[in-house]
């Protein structure tokens, strides 16, 4: 495969960063709303272009691990972020996280852009499960989980010390032979 990875679906194209992304990625990063649940954020441009940095050389890493990716619609208007990070390749296992301007909240693309990552993970990574996981007060992420084909599988508590409180999260997850198409 080369260095450089697009999928694209109906409505959308998942790609790997470009040094300019910063621009169109600092419109959500900078929101404190889409922020709120991140541990990152709300970020300044010097944050942004500092995460774009770090982006583009995972995508020439071998073997790579850390697929971080602008989520564009096919018109290649940049709104948000997805990816897919290996966590132990011996288990073939693999997290995913997305993050979208709050324009293109529910209207599925959050959900769409999931279900391309499952089928990417599953059929050219080879992966065995893919988790996500998400604060129990994020029902808009949590319900993207659920549409997508995760199951939820618990609830870690108190988990994760962000912004100056302890957090809950629910973990959720798809198996190869559940999210395979």
């Amino acid at each position: 495969m080369k260095d450089s990875v697009s999928i694209q679906t109906k409505r959308l194209v998942l790609r790997d960063h470009r040094s300019l992304d910063w621009k169109e990625a600092q419109e959500y990063a900078s929101d404190p709303e889409v922020c709120r649940f991140m541990p990152w954020g709300p970020n300044s441009p010097t944050a942004t272009r500092k995460f774009i940095r770090f982006s583009n050389p995972q995508a020439k890493k071998k073997p790579r691990s850390n697929y971080q990716f602008a989520t564009t619609l096919t018109n290649g208007k940049l709104f948000g972020g997805c990816g897919i990070n290996i966590v132990n390749p011996q288990h073939r296992e693999a997290f995913i996280g997305y993050c979208l301007n709050r324009n293109y909240w529910r209207k599925g693309c959050a959900t769409e852009a999931a279900k391309a990552l499952f089928q990417f993970g599953f059929n050219y990574l080879k992966l065995h499960q893919i988790f996500a996981t998400c604060d129990t007060l994020n029902i808009g992420s949590a319900g993207v989980m659920k549409k997508s084909g995760l199951k939820r599988e618990g609830v870690l508590r108190k988990n994760i010390f962000q912004k100056g409180k302890w957090r809950d999260t629910y973990l959720f997850a798809i198996l190869y032979h559940e999210g395979r198409r």
